[in-house]
């Protein structure tokens, strides 16, 4: 998810969005999510910024990945 954050901004400074940058950041980033998951978590938020949209995003992909690697782990060993 960083690679894509920072590949959007990369991208970001080619475009003339001033001072709405950071909106129109976020707005980009929330819209390009794949996890439906996390996406309505961050259009819950009612005043959701860019770093807050992707502190969400990396603690829930986080919280996801490392709940599939237990799981996983806690099917190894009851196995």
């Amino acid at each position: 998810m960083l690679s894509y954050v920072g590949e959007l901004r990369k991208l970001a400074t080619h475009c003339n969005f001033g001072g709405n940058l950071n909106e129109a950041l976020r707005d980009r980033l929330v819209c390009g999510l794949r996890n439906m998951q996390i996406q309505k978590r961050l259009l819950s938020e009612a005043r959701l910024t860019y770093s807050k949209a992707v502190e969400i995003v990396v603690i829930m992909e986080t919280a996801i990945r490392d709940a599939s690697v237990s799981s996983t782990q806690s099917l190894t060993l009851t196995s």
